[in-house]
């Protein structure tokens, strides 16, 4: 009895057949989704590296004129940033 030899398929067929080809609005819409959650993830990497909480990048993020018309966050919740 010989092995069976295993079909193999490449990942950009695959994404063709599954996701759309390329040019298509549900490619490009996956695409700009993966980008978006591949730039999240590094976002959150390089945030944790310098122990920095989404609350700190908030308040830096935010104009200040915000923050004094919706005080959102107690000071005492901010953790202060090790330079």
């Amino acid at each position: 009895m010989g092995a069976k030899k295993m079909k193999t398929t490449s990942l950009d067929k695959l994404i063709d057949k599954h996701i759309g080809k390329k040019g298509s609005k549900n490619r490009n819409d996956f695409e700009e989704e993966l980008r978006l959650d591949v730039l999240g993830i590094k976002i959150k990497e390089l945030r944790e590296s310098k122990n920095l909480t989404q609350v700190y990048i908030l308040i830096q993020m935010v104009p200040p004129i915000l923050i004094e018309i919706v005080p959102v966050i107690p000071v005492q919740m901010v953790p202060k940033c090790a330079s």
